[in-house]
């Protein structure tokens, strides 16, 4: 299995989204910025990369693009079915939100 990246420019956030996979068992590897995570992302391969992007929608195109990349033909329910597994994985239930037509928000919690 390959390793988790975690891009967060709050330290603390990202060492606890660390803890809690590494809980898990997933081996997981920290940016606290976009050059040490683009650096990190040239020499390295990654099942998946966490990014910081607390109540910003991120459309479900650009979701698709990122994760799987531009050319990847995947049924259309694909990312709901991965969103939905993550949101169990991690407990996060009421933090990814559904936005109707456009894709999905990280809330910021109280």
């Amino acid at each position: 299995m390959k390793p988790i990246l975690i891009v967060d420019d709050e330290v603390a956030i990202a060492q606890l989204i660390a803890m809690t996979l590494a809980r898990m068992g997933c081996t997981c590897q920290m940016a606290f910025d976009g050059l040490k995570a683009a650096e990190l992302l040239e020499k390295n391969e990654y099942d998946l990369v966490l990014l910081h992007n607390k109540n910003i929608a991120l459309y479900r195109d650009t979701l698709y693009e990122r994760v799987w990349g531009r050319d990847a033909e995947l049924d259309t329910r694909t990312l709901d079915i991965h969103i939905h597994r993550l949101r169990k994985k991690l407990g996060w239930q009421q933090m990814i939100r559904t936005i109707p037509r456009v894709g999905y928000r990280l809330e910021e919690t109280s």
